[in-house]
């Protein structure tokens, strides 16, 4: 018997989960086949023990629509951009609730070290500043953009 609940069933959650990975691995190594590029970023938030969950996802999340909007928007900034696809994973540990985006940006074709450093130098002067002023827990940080390879 299943209930199809992905947010609150754990088994559902798994078999849903799972899912999606393949479909995701498929649409990666086909993209990765056809030449184009697929990079990931990380996005999270500070936080500390005593921080809610739904307040730290809410910062996160509003501070990623931001960053897919306006002028310093990736699909601006990132040469050859075709899409991206998204996941909220949130964990806890010692310092409490800790919520980030795993993004993978899908390019037109692989990016170069001087197209890299040009996209993530706009960004930090753009769009993280913007960022850090509508997150409530005061920044975002971020991992450098990563080269994928094909699964």
């Amino acid at each position: 018997m299943i209930c199809a609940n992905g947010w609150a069933c754990p088994v559902c959650s798994a078999k849903i989960a799972e899912k999606r990975r393949g479909l995701l691995e498929k649409g990666l190594a086909a993209h990765l086949a056809n030449g184009g590029g697929v990079y990931h970023m990380l996005l999270t938030v500070p936080h500390t023990r005593k921080d809610k969950p739904l307040g730290l996802v809410a910062d996160l999340l509003a501070a990623f629509v931001r960053l897919c909007s306006g002028k310093y928007a990736l699909s601006v900034l990132v040469p050859g951009y075709v899409g991206l696809v998204r996941s909220l994973e949130v964990t806890h540990g010692d310092n409490g609730w800790h919520p980030h985006l795993h993004v993978l940006i899908f390019t037109a074709a692989p990016l170069y070290r001087t197209s890299f450093l040009q996209t993530t130098s706009g960004m930090g002067n753009g769009v993280f500043s913007s960022l850090i002023k509508q997150a409530d827990s005061g920044n975002i940080q971020r991992s450098a953009l990563q080269r994928r390879s094909a699964p």
